[in-house]
């Protein structure tokens, strides 16, 4: 879970956020009650080229900006 999770949500709920994004559900941070017995690290540099090759559409985010932006 993100530290600062709320402004995160805050973030991707803005209008023209979401509008960028092409979507228009509401955001929500997850429960801190899951099941996260089964997660696990998983290196994604190996498949991320095939995937982007592959014409699926990725969203580049710097989070540091985003939960520093005065927005």
């Amino acid at each position: 879970l993100l530290k600062n999770s709320t402004q995160f949500v805050k973030y991707l709920n803005r209008r023209d956020v979401q509008r960028k994004l092409g979507v228009n559900k509401r955001f929500e941070t997850c429960s801190k009650a899951g099941d996260f017995g089964i997660d696990t690290i998983m290196p994604f540099e190996t498949l991320l080229p095939d995937l982007l090759d592959a014409g699926v559409r990725g969203l580049n985010l710097r989070l540091s900006e985003i939960l520093l932006s005065d927005n």
